[in-house]
């Protein structure tokens, strides 16, 4: 169902006047843990022709994100077994540099953004996130615009 919403909205959004001539990027908050539920997002992202990129925010250790997640409440608190089974679970997109070095990949347009600051006690941490990380987000995503939509393959 939420697939089917991104759809319709990519789509509208491509028969935009304004947006008819500029590719759009595809920014999609999950934790998508399998490599093929992030390809799943960038296929419906060429399918409405549209430019896609992977920002992984990579957390020190599950201790680190069990101790932030403890500092939540409410609904915003996940179980720390759902945290453990992500981590065991877990296949990280190709480093940034190896995934723009691979012209073929689909995660060519990829940045790894190292959140060293999860290594604090701070539930939240006010330098989060750095402007570095800020930088590589719009490198990549800048980089995945100009290189446009991805081709569809001959069917």
């Amino acid at each position: 169902a939420a697939l089917s919403r991104v759809r319709a909205a990519l789509l509208e959004g491509r028969r935009q006047p304004k947006m008819e001539d500029r590719p759009l990027v595809v920014l999609a908050d999950d934790n998508a843990a399998y490599r093929s539920m992030r390809h799943v997002l960038y296929r419906v992202a060429r399918d409405a022709g549209c430019a896609a990129a992977t920002v992984y925010v990579e957390v020190p250790s599950v201790e680190d994100a069990l101790r932030r997640n403890a500092a939540r409440t409410g609904k915003d608190r996940v179980p720390d077994a759902s945290i453990r089974r992500m981590a065991a679970q877990l296949e990280p997109p190709p480093d940034s540099a190896a995934a723009a070095a691979s012209s073929s990949s689909w995660e060519r347009h990829a940045a790894t953004i190292r959140n060293a600051t999860c290594s604090r006690n701070a539930a939240v941490d006010e330098a989060w996130p750095p402007e570095s990380a800020i930088r590589e987000v719009w490198r990549v995503v800048g980089a995945a615009r100009a290189a446009g939509p991805p081709e569809r393959p001959p069917s």
